[in-house]
């Protein structure tokens, strides 16, 4: 843990006890590059990006990390500063080909269409399931997450 992750934890704990209490968190960023991290830190800031998609495969050799109800995340940027605190507030698996127009409201405004959200993550899950041995197809599994920001960086 970085001394940065340690003091926004701490005014995280200091400002939310409730919340906090006794609860561990996790890090976590949006983006594969610095440019994107800072837009979608931006709209998570902004209120407008509450939620987020992950491909489900991702978890099979590591299921303790799936995200589940109730876990929280201090989302950094793309060099690990802290930016913000959330709360995953629901977990979906749906086929990709099954993704609505209900799921995709949670993202930022220019992806809140299934076809442009379709396509971005298409490309997206085509450079990266190939770490894991996977090729994307049209059923798999997609973990939908939606989350309230709790805190913000100052």
């Amino acid at each position: 843990m970085t001394q940065t992750l340690a003091e926004f934890w701490q005014a995280c704990r200091t400002a939310l006890p409730a919340e906090t209490e006794g609860q561990a968190y996790r890090t976590r960023q949006f983006g594969n590059n610095p440019e994107i991290a800072r837009q979608l830190l931006e709209l998570i800031l902004a209120r407008e990006k509450t939620g987020t998609f992950a491909v489900d495969w991702e978890f099979d050799s590591r299921p303790g990390e799936r995200p589940s109800p109730g876990d929280l995340f201090v989302i950094t940027d793309h060099a690990g500063v802290p930016g913000a605190l959330v709360r995953i507030t629901a977990t979906e698996v749906v086929p990709f080909d099954q993704i609505s127009e209900r799921h995709v409201q949670c993202e930022g405004p220019a992806l809140r269409a299934v076809v442009p959200w379709r396509q971005v993550h298409w490309d997206y899950w085509t450079r990266t399931l190939g770490e894991i041995g996977r090729e994307p197809a049209a059923d798999m599994p997609i973990l939908y997450q939606e989350f309230e920001l709790l805190y913000p960086a100052a």
